[in-house]
């Protein structure tokens, strides 16, 4: 499992505790903020940017 599978994985399990006790208003919401977080960490993979900033990228809130 490479760095960005790893973090996906990570934002998975992240995604379910989000969801408990959630309307569907709200889970839409996470899912599309949680799925700009996971397309910014691809683009930072695939430009070689360190390690560390895409953990920031994936950490941070938006």
């Amino acid at each position: 499992m490479n760095e960005t599978s790893s973090l996906l994985v990570i934002s998975q399990v992240n995604l379910v505790r989000m969801f408990t006790g959630r309307k569907h208003t709200q889970i839409r919401a996470a899912l599309q903020k949680e799925l700009a977080i996971m397309k910014d960490t691809i683009k930072y993979d695939s430009l070689n940017i360190p390690k560390e900033k895409n953990a920031v990228a994936i950490a941070t809130p938006r």
